[in-house]
């Protein structure tokens, strides 16, 4: 079995009730030393048809800042993201980023560190080419090419009736993959190539390791995230939540961004000394 939600367990569906909650919230004043892990997109902020509107607000931006100044703490970024637009949105705030799903990260805003790998430059004119086949198809799609070094990042959201394209499209990205040190990656209104390897389960792991953290929160909502939360499962100071109502590697479940940004703001109300309750 692995962790509390292991093979037989996996489609499990645990949403965080009161005693929860408290008891999240008690193990959190006690810890000495914390680390939250929080992805972006349908975890901080709903999802928006145009992925550059979803900017992160003024009240968040507060509430992230005051749980990443509390000296205990350690706060990241997980998100799919690219490394420009999350620099963008976070540098101001004392928070560690993870971009492209793993692929970039930068430890409170320093500089950004690329995962190394060795394929083939040729790759992405064709992966571009099958794409672009289905994005003429599939209104109010489109593909996001990044500028990073590391191939894998180039998404179509699936809106509406491109729920069916999608998953043709995924067949035939298949084909080419099987071929190349390459994943394709169904995910929340997004379609991915990324190299095989690169991924947030590992990313995490890079900082995990050699940190002795008694409390870890990691709260994510996409397919991506599960590569997280199978990395924590085992561990039982960690608290992992799945944001909707799918089932989940995580422990717990919570409705919408709207919850997570209340269970946040409560957490930000701590400092040493006050009693959370």
């Amino acid at each position: 079995m692995e962790g509390r939600k292991g093979r037989s367990a996996e489609f499990e569906i645990k949403f965080l009730d009161n005693v929860t909650k408290v008891e999240l919230l008690n193990k959190y004043s006690n810890a000495a030393r914390r680390i939250i892990l929080l992805d972006y997109d349908g975890t901080l902020v709903p999802f928006s048809k145009l992925p550059s509107t979803a900017i992160p607000g003024a009240e968040m931006l507060e509430t992230l800042s005051k749980i990443a100044d509390n000296p205990l703490n350690e706060v990241f970024i997980v998100s799919g993201r690219d490394s420009q637009t999350l620099e963008k949105w976070f540098s101001q705030i004392p928070v560690g980023l993870i971009a492209e799903h793993g692929a970039k990260n930068s430890k409170k805003s320093g500089e950004w560190v690329t995962e190394s790998t060795a394929l083939a430059e040729d790759w992405k004119q064709k992966i571009e080419k099958i794409m672009a086949e289905y994005v003429n198809k599939c209104p109010h799609s489109f593909i996001e090419k990044r500028n990073s070094p590391l191939p894998g990042i180039i998404g179509m959201p699936t809106l509406g009736d491109g729920i069916i394209r999608a998953k043709e499209l995924c067949d035939d990205l298949s084909k080419f993959a099987s071929h190349h040190s390459l994943n394709i990656l169904n995910g929340n209104k997004v379609i991915e190539v990324r190299a095989k390897g690169v991924n947030k389960g590992k990313a995490i792991s890079h900082i995990l390791n050699g940190n002795d953290y008694d409390f870890i929160l990691c709260i994510g909502d996409d397919q991506t995230d599960e590569d997280m939360f199978r990395k924590l499962a085992t561990r039982p100071e960690a608290f992992t939540i799945k944001v909707g109502n799918e089932a989940s590697f995580a422990k717990y479940n919570l409705y919408n961004p709207y919850m997570v940004q209340s269970l946040l703001h409560t957490l930000s109300l701590y400092a040493p000394g006050n009693i959370l309750s």
